[in-house]
């Protein structure tokens, strides 16, 4: 390959910024994100002029793609350290959430923590990317191996490793540039972003890879990236996502992972060792939240309630009152509801306690007898440990004259549960009381 071979950007957060930086591979990068559905990411990108070679793909799964596959980690230091283009704008990809201080730094070009275009392996130092010279056989990077042109092909093939072509031989052919003035095929310096290319162009040999003598394969493949829908790299169209009913209910987001993991390097001083971002790491554990991630619910709710999580442990209550504008005892609790119908067992009780003894409702919620039913027989029907004082409390909400949901015989059949729940947990004197509470209960409704 004749030219400058250059590294764009690498899996570890390193873009370009030299005289040799182009737009086409960042946008590259961000357009695999949303044409993939957030399934991947192809990044360590580096070639001649748009000829590319031996990338590194960081899947949602974090599994294959060798070592250099960071999975959602490596996703969010791409795109903490990604600035949308004029590429990206053309292609209609939307820019991903950053916070005040994050978009600051990539407009005022301060130094990216890592600023070395090395590739990060997993529980690895980093090591020297590849940088193939003109002599060497590109034929290599044909034929299914570490950072060869088929690995996007791999990927949709939803094989568990990687593989080689139904051709095993490195067949090449050559590309005559001068019978073609289309620019759908041809890398130029004007679709980067940097005038018109003004260099003689030869040519070059055509890899396997990019052949068409296996027009069948080419159409399965092209059938598997139908079924997969592009997914805006935004929180608010994630949302726009889930409501219009396009994604199933308990999906886990893979957005809400990356916001996630960005919210905890931010906590961990992994960005700038001198300064711990709060703000920031509140702000995608929010984005996070608000994408429907688990642990960021949980996290979020307990620190806007006062209570200890740890996802991020130095991020309190006091320092997220400053950047909450609403009550933030409410908008924990929002949080916490939307955890709890989740089935985050610890996240039900909390709300079946709160509303049973009115206590930390915040301004916006009263003590509810019925809510506190719903959340108990919620907590049950997820398998909360020692079932039975559930089952026993709820009878004696169920026997009181103010609670709005008297009910005697209700509450002995509940106290006889929870009579046999007790003895399968060998408390058998407990069982006996609960076994005598439920014939005083019935004795009520005879009366």
């Amino acid at each position: 390959i004749e030219g400058d071979y250059v590294k764009y950007n690498s899996n570890f957060g390193f873009v370009e910024d030299t005289g040799k930086c182009r737009q086409t591979p960042q946008a590259l990068s961000h357009f695999t994100f949303e044409r993939s559905g957030h399934e991947l990411v192809v990044v360590d990108i580096q070639g001649v002029c748009d000829l590319y070679t031996d990338p590194q793909i960081h899947t949602a799964s974090g599994l294959e793609y060798g070592d250099g596959n960071l999975g959602t980690k490596g996703m969010a230091i791409f795109f903490q350290s990604h600035h949308c283009n004029k590429i990206c704008h053309s292609l209609g990809l939307t820019p991903f959430d950053l916070s005040p201080n994050e978009v600051k730094e990539l407009k005022d070009t301060i130094q990216r923590f890592n600023s070395t275009s090395e590739t990060k392996v997993k529980m690895d130092d980093p090591i020297d990317s590849e940088s193939p010279s003109e002599t060497q056989d590109f034929g290599r990077f044909c034929q299914g191996i570490s950072g060869s042109l088929d690995s996007t092909s791999d990927y949709f093939s939803q094989t568990s490793s990687r593989q080689t072509y139904e051709c095993d031989e490195p067949v090449m052919s050559i590309i005559d540039y001068g019978k073609s003035n289309s620019r759908g095929g041809i890398p130029t310096f004007i679709d980067s972003g940097l005038g018109k290319d003004n260099f003689k162009r030869k040519q070059r040999l055509r890899g396997i890879s990019e052949c068409e003598r296996d027009p069948e394969h080419q159409i399965k493949i092209k059938r598997k990236l139908d079924k997969i829908a592009s997914r805006s790299s935004s929180v608010s169209a994630e949302n726009a996502w889930k409501l219009s009913g396009l994604m199933p209910k308990f999906e886990e987001s893979v957005l809400g992972s990356i916001h996630l993991d960005l919210a905890e390097y931010h906590e961990s001083d992994r960005y700038d060792a001198n300064m711990q971002d709060t703000n920031s790491a509140h702000f995608h554990l929010k984005a996070a939240a608000d994408c429907g991630n688990q642990l960021a619910l949980v996290a979020i709710s307990s620190i806007y309630l006062g209570l200890p999580n740890d996802i991020l442990p130095a991020l309190n209550h006091l320092d997220a009152a400053e950047l909450v504008p609403d009550n933030i005892e409410d908008r924990g609790l929002d949080f916490m509801v939307s955890a709890a119908r989740n089935g985050d067992v610890n996240s039900i009780m909390f709300l079946a306690k709160a509303f049973d003894c009115g206590l930390n409702l915040g301004n916006d919620r009263s003590q509810s007898y019925g809510q506190a039913m719903e959340w108990y027989q919620m907590a049950v029907d997820e398998g909360v440990e020692k079932r039975y004082l559930i089952m026993a409390r709820m009878a004696e909400i169920m026997l009181m004259e103010d609670s709005g949901c008297k009910d005697p015989n209700g509450a002995g059949e509940l106290y006889s549960e929870a009579a046999e729940a007790a003895m399968e947990e060998m408390c058998g004197k407990l069982a006996n009381k609960y076994y005598m509470l439920s014939e005083e209960a019935w004795a009520l409704v005879e009366e």
